[in-house]
């Protein structure tokens, strides 16, 4: 579904992708971690098409997405969650929900539909929907942020480090909404600075570090890399 291939990327001078390529197949769940400025978010921004990568390609569906914009791919069905939430604060929690459905023009009944199938997946918000942003916690915003990518219809998600700051049972929650989202046929990229936090459903972990892949296989071998076990203290 996601394939890229060998993409850098520059910012300010500066390369921070190096020559990465990552495939993720369709429902499949696959988890990118790394430190703090490893490049993870680069790496998301640069699918979405906010980044536009100095050579390599990017293709999705089949379809070469190097070059497109950002509302050509989210059209194509890729939806993305960035780790600064962007909430809108004055919006109620389910205002925030409808905004990418009525860009997309959807009948009302459409509307009222997906509603009712995001509110399944994250039944907490239905219980907040008419508190504004500002009114929820900052894990219940994660969940909001997640929603609010699900109403524009992606058929992949891209969640960058959706378990950062939560509490353990919250994290918990958002953990059992991925995985029924993954049940009903979604596709995840996920990123995480915390191996600890990644869910034991993923099919594949990559670990990036400098802005390069350095491990790409399976959670439990992992800790079995000498260069994992360094980066993230693992004994």
């Amino acid at each position: 579904m996601l394939d890229i291939k060998n993409i850098n990327v520059y910012i300010g001078g500066s390369l921070i992708i190096r020559n990465v390529s990552l495939t993720v197949k369709r429902g499949e769940v696959v988890s990118l971690i790394g430190r703090n400025g490893a490049g993870k978010t680069t790496l998301l921004k640069t699918i979405m098409g906010l980044l536009k990568p100095a050579s390599g390609e990017i293709k999705f569906s089949g379809e070469d997405i190097t070059h497109l914009s950002s509302s050509k791919i989210a059209k194509l069905g890729i939806g993305y969650a960035p780790d600064d939430l962007r909430i809108f604060p004055s919006l109620t929690v389910e205002e925030n929900i409808e905004l990418p459905m009525l860009v997309k023009g959807k009948s009302k009944k459409d509307m009222k539909d997906k509603l009712e199938f995001i509110y399944s997946v994250f039944p907490k918000l239905l219980k907040y929907r008419n508190r504004l942003g500002t009114q929820i916690s900052g894990g219940e915003r994660r969940m909001l942020a997640v929603a609010r990518a699900l109403a524009a219809d992606p058929i992949m998600l891209l969640l960058d480090e959706p378990f950062e700051g939560l509490a353990p049972i919250i994290r918990l929650e958002l953990t059992k909404s991925i995985h029924e989202l993954l049940n009903r046929g979604l596709t995840f990229l996920i990123t995480e600075s915390n191996i600890r936090h990644v869910p034991n459903f993923i099919n594949t972990l990559s670990v990036i570090e400098r802005g390069e892949i350095i491990y790409s296989g399976g959670l439990e071998e992992a800790p079995d890399n000498d260069q994992v076990r360094q980066i993230f203290g693992l004994v």
